[in-house]
């Protein structure tokens, strides 16, 4: 009984973190185009300073992380019991259930597979010490959501964007204040 609690407090939790990360991801999608136009003339800047502008956030490639690890029994069975029941081939109208389920697969998401499993009214079995390791898995990844959220851009977004904050943000971006002053004025 213990332990149909605790899948159920993982399932949950991996359904708020999975929200959490849509939310983030469209949140810092938008911000950091409001960034790179409030900052135009910063990254210009840098460009000409030092070769390249910074990596900005929206550039990056979000790819999926195939994991090197060695799937667990319980990862390797739930994969195996929700693919027999969303397969393209069986199931054409569920294609996007299976996407999900081998994306998790693949990045060895067991608590995204037993929210799927439990969606799926599947019995899991998960001893204590795995289920332990995944709920920190979890915790971790909504963690490291709270990270994006203290970005130059984030911040910049959330706040009143008053010149004293640009300025800071010039200094974390590496900008030299005088130099950039004057590049502004022989521009």
């Amino acid at each position: 009984m213990k332990n149909k609690r605790k899948l159920k407090k993982i399932a949950l939790l991996s359904e708020f973190v999975s929200l959490e990360q849509e939310e983030v991801d469209e949140q810092a999608q938008q911000y950091a185009a409001e960034f790179n136009i409030d900052f135009k003339k910063e990254l210009e800047f840098l460009e000409i300073i030092k070769g390249a502008a910074p990596k900005k956030e929206e550039e990056e490639v979000h790819e999926v992380e195939v994991s090197k690890d060695k799937p667990s029994n319980v990862t390797k069975t739930l994969h195996k019991k929700l693919v027999k029941l969303t397969h393209p081939d069986l199931n054409p109208e569920r294609e996007e259930d299976f996407k999900e389920i081998q994306r998790a697969y693949e990045e060895r998401d067991t608590a995204t597979l037993i929210r799927l499993a439990a969606e799926e009214n599947i019995d899991v079995e998960v001893d204590e010490e795995e289920l332990f390791q995944i709920e920190n898995k979890l915790i971790e990844k909504k963690n490291s959501l709270g990270d994006k959220k203290e970005t130059c851009q984030w911040v910049w977004c959330q706040s009143d964007k008053n010149e004293e904050l640009k300025a800071h943000i010039r200094y974390l971006l590496g900008i030299d204040e005088g130099t950039f002053q004057n590049w502004l004025v022989s521009k």
